[in-house]
């Protein structure tokens, strides 16, 4: 690994600590600096590791690149959680997941057939049974983004494990847990911890499926 990649390593483990230290405080002055810049600077790891030279399966930046800008704007809306900034993130977000959807069905598979697919389908709806019907009833007239929101999220884990690529599904199924966690505080029963788990789980899950698409 080339040593900017390594600085960007660095930069990427500072500004999640201090988004942490942000949200545990409630300081919205430093949330509103290193939110943005921690999406920013997966987007930088992306183009980076594009630039290393990426295997011959990897997806174009024409589709990774435009989904991480949107995590950018995703969280600038995510920073005052107001009726219309969290649908708009949430529509966001959907579009977000489904730029990466693509861009997992662009990797080149196991070559037979999946059968990471078989245990996660029933399990979706499983956890979609339990957890994300509870939410989507709860969220009133912002029932349809957050819909659209989780359905774009169920759809990128059965992606990646079509694909079979460990990382990757790894990083979809913590995005599906972390969009769980923040509507749930938002619309089921509000914690205390939440605001935190949410953020951190998508900050790993981001970083799993960049390195796990373009490495």
């Amino acid at each position: 690994m080339s040593t900017h990649l390594w600085v960007l390593s660095a930069a990427l483990a500072v500004a999640a600590v201090l988004t942490w230290v942000a949200t545990v405080r409630g300081d919205g002055a430093l949330a509103r600096i290193v939110r943005p810049s921690f999406a920013l600077l997966v987007l930088a790891a992306a183009w980076s590791l594009e630039g290393e030279g990426r295997a011959g399966d990897a997806p174009p930046l024409t589709l990774v690149l435009p989904a991480l800008a949107l995590a950018v704007v995703t969280e600038g809306l995510l920073l005052h959680q107001t009726r219309p900034r969290f649908v708009l993130a949430m529509y966001a977000r959907a579009v977000t997941t489904g730029l990466l959807v693509a861009a997992t069905l662009r990797l080149a598979g196991p070559g037979s057939f999946p059968w990471w697919v078989l245990p996660v389908v029933p399990v979706l709806l499983l956890v979609h049974a339990r957890a994300g019907r509870t939410v989507v009833l709860r969220a009133g007239p912002e029932r349809v983004a957050v819909l659209l929101a989780l359905l774009a999220q169920y759809v990128l884990v059965v992606a990646a494990a079509w694909r079979a690529d460990p990382l990757v599904l790894a990083g979809a199924c913590l995005l599906l847990v972390a969009d769980l966690v923040l509507t749930r505080d938002r619309y089921v029963r509000e914690r205390r911890a939440a605001p935190l788990q949410a953020l951190a789980l998508h900050q790993l899950a981001s970083v799993a499926v960049v390195v796990g698409l373009m490495r």
